[in-house]
């Protein structure tokens, strides 16, 4: 009895931490699952309210949305679609992120070896899964491209690990091993990227807002139906971000396409036949902009303002010099992150007219960079003169007091004094 009472018991922290590259594979695994099963769920609905139809072409066409939010693109006869809706790469590497974190955690990533496993089983399981649905869907009349939907699998795989293992023990180190002007600049590129990409989905969602009847006549033009309006809206939600980042590349300046032979900026719009797609009614009305519109030309600059501003509080004893020169580079790298995320906005969304769609790319990435080059400097510039005055201020405070001598002021006696003169 003694001995049973006196069996030592093992507890969670005990137990061997799980293998780091089964770990990768399991989470690449699970969402790469939950993603296919959640558009064939779409393209079944879609289905339901659709004229007909096998069964089997609907799940057909739920993998291939799959694919195509990977990049894969699309051939149907005179159909091709090579644009990327960015929300669904945005959804899996945010779910790969997320249960990363969870897994990774529990596999105590504490050296570079578990590191490289956990990610690499992350990036080659996922990456193998996009290949064998795209060789799968892939056939005579539907046409996938099997490498661009491995490149972007790869993409994703390799992000969402790397992001699942952020808040491990080893990517802690690291980061802490990194000089603070490295840091500083990080974060606010970071900054200034994420602020100039939320200023393009608010004036998207204010333009919708703005013109509610016409988007409202467009879903009534298309009648989805109940399944078939979830469906709909759904994909509204993946092109968002695509809507959001061709937003950023008219306060860039240079604008966007929608369509061969029509221009969308700051200063004049042309549009032709454009689809009845219910976000499109965000698009501005052809001709002349109204002159205050133009003042969205500003608003890279700011983002960029924003990106000095982090790196000048990053920096509390750096010099001017410095912080103007990180200020610039974090500003000029922000700039870099959204010309590459403009590149991959764009692509054909259909036949004829409709293969161009999408932001200038190569000007908009030389006026992007420029621009918040400029503003990181000028943030960079007013964060240090303002953390300076900020850590000055209670020294002059201190000094323009009147001093106090211990037994000298009011209520006090100085000695051999009886609180008259004599």
């Amino acid at each position: 009895m003694t001995g049973v009472l006196d069996r030592p018991k093992t507890t969670p922290a005990d137990a061997p931490p799980r293998p780091a590259v089964l770990s990768g594979a399991a989470t690449a695994l699970a969402v790469s699952t939950g993603g296919v099963l959640g558009f064939l769920g779409l393209a079944s609905l879609a289905w339901v309210a659709g004229p007909g139809g096998s069964v089997g072409s609907a799940l057909r066409a739920g993998a291939t949305a799959w694919l195509i939010g990977h990049g894969s693109g699309l051939d149907v006869g005179a159909v091709t679609v090579t644009a990327v809706p960015l929300g669904c790469a945005l959804l899996a590497v945010g779910a790969l992120t997320a249960l990363g974190h969870h897994l990774g955690i529990a596999s105590a990533i504490d050296t570079g070896t578990r590191l490289v496993a956990f990610v690499g089983g992350c990036t080659v399981t996922y990456t193998c899964i996009v290949a064998v649905v795209a060789a799968l869907v892939s056939g005579s009349s539907v046409t996938v491209s099997v490498a661009r939907a491995v490149l972007g699998g790869l993409l994703i795989g390799l992000l969402g690990g790397l992001g699942g293992a952020v808040a491990t023990p080893v990517v802690r180190a690291w980061r802490r091993s990194l000089p603070d002007h490295v840091r500083a600049a990080l974060l606010g590129s970071a900054a200034g990227a994420s602020a100039l990409v939320g200023a393009g989905l608010v004036l998207v969602l204010a333009l919708l807002v703005g013109d509610a009847g016409t988007a409202y006549d467009l879903w009534a033009g298309l009648a989805p139906g109940v399944s078939g309006g979830i469906a709909l809206l759904v994909i509204s939600i993946l092109v968002l971000p695509n809507a959001a980042l061709w937003a950023v590349s008219a306060m860039l300046g240079p604008g966007f396409a929608v369509g061969a032979d029509t221009s969308v900026s700051l200063t004049h719009v042309e549009l032709g036949p454009v689809p009845g797609f219910p976000l499109l009614a965000a698009l501005p009305g052809p001709g002349d902009t109204p002159g205050p519109v133009v003042g969205l030309a500003i608003v890279p600059v700011l983002a960029g303002v924003l990106a000095g501003v982090v790196v000048a509080r990053r920096l509390l004893g750096a010099g001017r010099g410095r912080s103007v020169l990180v200020g610039a580079i974090a500003g000029a790298c922000a700039g870099l992150v959204v010309a590459g995320l403009l590149a991959v906005s764009g692509g054909a969304i259909g036949p004829g007219r409709m293969v161009q769609t999408g932001p200038v790319v190569l000007l908009n990435a030389v006026i992007a960079v420029a621009s918040m080059a400029a503003g990181g400097a000028l943030g960079a510039l007013g964060g240090h003169y303002r953390v300076a005055g900020a850590h000055d201020r209670p020294a002059r405070d201190r000094a323009s007091r009147p001093s106090r001598r211990p037994g000298v002021g009011r209520g006090h006696q100085s000695p051999g004094t009886s609180g008259g003169v004599r």
